[in-house]
């Protein structure tokens, strides 16, 4: 299994030639008119870890919270009685319009990056809260012994187990609108392949790729299998409308608490 899911990838990295490393936002439209939906923040985390005071004003620090931050503001979802929900629930509130709780939030982390489980986890546990992953197979290890920046899957293996939600972001990380319509079927249809088949679990749920789409992207994900998918439109309301380009409230460095709360309401 292993060996088949390597020339997967070699073959997509063959064809693509770029993977995921680096990340570099698409610029999405922020100021788009929500349509009548449900108020669901969901949560977008990338990096957990201090920047230097150079890097404080780059795009890292657009997706970087400190370890500091992230503890107080999951101390703020459970002070402010915000429960946490799957991108499975998300689904069938929206089909059906019940079923979720008072303040539903939804907490995501893009990529992998092993700090999520080594300093992400910790604190999640610690607050007694669940998080989706939405990780990419490619670059993920076999074991933990590996010297690479992303997870292994013994680690996602215990997130599952926790109780947490593992999701796909297709197989390499590319801008899937930029590359040739069957490299991003085969990227979102491997990812979700790869991650059912390792992890035991039903994946149905993709983050576009520096939420690079367009409505071909979002028709492919839904015939490859995905019920829903996230984008990086701001806002909090969402809909059975645009259930294949969900909102999401992008978490950064400079945020206060009080920016956290505001962006917990109004989506930025």
């Amino acid at each position: 299994m292993k060996k088949a899911w390597l020339w997967i990838g070699l073959g997509i990295f063959a064809l693509s030639g770029s993977v995921g490393a680096g990340l570099q936002w698409w610029s999405p439209e922020e100021n788009k008119n929500d349509d009548a939906g449900v108020t669901i923040p969901i949560l977008m985390y990338h990096h957990i870890g201090n920047l230097t005071v150079l890097e404080q004003n780059t795009r890292k620090a657009d997706w970087s919270v400190t370890e500091e931050n992230f503890n107080e503001q999951c101390e703020l979802l459970v002070e402010n009685g915000y429960t946490p929900v799957s991108m499975e629930q998300i689904h069938e509130a929206l089909e059906s319009g019940e079923g979720l709780p008072g303040k539903p939030v939804c907490i995501t982390f893009d990529d992998g990056w092993r700090e999520q489980y080594e300093i992400g986890l910790p604190i999640l546990e610690k607050h007694g809260l669940t998080a989706t992953f939405f990780v990419y197979p490619g670059p993920i290890c076999e074991s933990e012994d590996e010297k690479s920046g992303y997870m292994c899957w013994p680690q996602l293996h215990k997130l599952v187990d926790g109780g947490h939600d593992i999701q796909s972001h297709s197989w390499s990380h590319p801008h899937l609108a930029k590359i040739p319509a069957e490299l991003a079927r085969v990227e979102m249809e491997s990812s979700r392949r790869a991650l059912e088949e390792q992890l035991g679990i039903t994946v149905s749920s993709i983050a576009y790729p520096f939420g690079d789409h367009n409505e071909q992207i979002q028709r492919m994900a839904e015939s490859a299998g995905y019920t829903t998918a996230v984008s990086c439109y701001a806002g909090v309301t969402q809909s059975e409308k645009t259930r294949m380009h969900l909102r999401r409230i992008t978490v950064r460095y400079a945020d206060t608490p009080q920016d956290f709360l505001r962006k917990l309401e109004i989506g930025r």
